[in-house]
């Protein structure tokens, strides 16, 4: 099966382009043909073309919006169910994951995508021992076209039009589980395509959280692919921030 889309959301609050130039430069490296789509809300007119030069498969969509009202954070979880619709309409006999911008990419993706060989699949990390607001770790979800996908998608978008914290990960589950009626299926991802908590040396996917933005061990796997990022984007190639008033050799 032909690997499907990935896409991407993200803006300039905390440190969502930085945590972006380091992901695309990752994929870039580990999946060289992989292709993604970032959609880049109210951002400087110049980030496109610099980040199309970080990875050539990435295609940069810029996006407006005044959050409704909403804080950058709510509105950016209340969104992938439509942007992930939108992917659908384009491309309706491949499958299409989300990927939040706080990864690392070590390692391919052919065993992601031939989890979704079959139509109306979802690939996403289980924990059934978790509380339902935690059983789908939604920052990494795949989705395979089919009717009962059409569903889950339309219903995990009405679910997130009035965000709140974890919205996004507690309806995916409860739209997940509306769906099985319709023939929804889930594929578990393992912890060696989906790495959480472990960032085992062959897992294909680092996935950092919020709680890990300063850990060690992360920090020294982003740093040459925030140099790279950088001597494209800024001419820098001797030192990168990683927090405001910090260098980083």
């Amino acid at each position: 099966m032909p690997a499907g889309r990935l896409i991407t959301a993200t803006n300039q609050y905390d440190d969502g382009i930085r945590c972006l130039f380091a992901m695309l430069a990752s994929l870039k490296t580990s999946n060289p043909r992989q292709r993604i789509t970032v959609y880049l809300y109210n951002a400087d007119s110049a980030l496109p073309a610099q980040l199309e030069s970080i990875n050539d498969q990435a295609l940069i969509v810029p996006m407006q919006t005044n959050y409704d009202g909403q804080t950058p954070r709510d509105y950016m979880s209340s969104v992938r169910a439509s942007l992930l619709q939108r992917e659908f309409c384009e491309s309706r006999n491949n499958p299409v994951a989300w990927i939040d911008t706080d990864v690392l990419f070590r390692g391919p993706l052919f065993e992601f995508w031939e989890l979704l060989s079959y139509p109306d699949t979802i690939a996403v990390t289980h924990r059934p021992g978790q509380r339902d607001r935690a059983k789908f770790a939604s920052g990494f979800c795949g989705f395979s076209p089919g009717a009962a996908t059409d569903h889950l998608l339309a219903e995990w978008h009405q679910r997130t039009r009035e965000p709140y914290w974890f919205c996004d990960q507690l309806e995916l589950y409860r739209s997940f589980l509306d769906s099985i009626q319709f023939g929804m299926q889930l594929q578990p991802l393992p912890e060696r395509i989906h790495d959480i908590f472990s960032w085992n040396a062959d897992s294909a996917i680092w996935h950092r959280r919020g709680m890990h933005a300063e850990n060690p061990k992360w920090i020294m796997q982003m740093i040459p692919h925030l140099k790279n990022a950088n001597s494209a984007i800024l001419g820098i190639d001797d030192q990168v921030d990683f927090q405001e008033g910090s260098k980083a050799e």
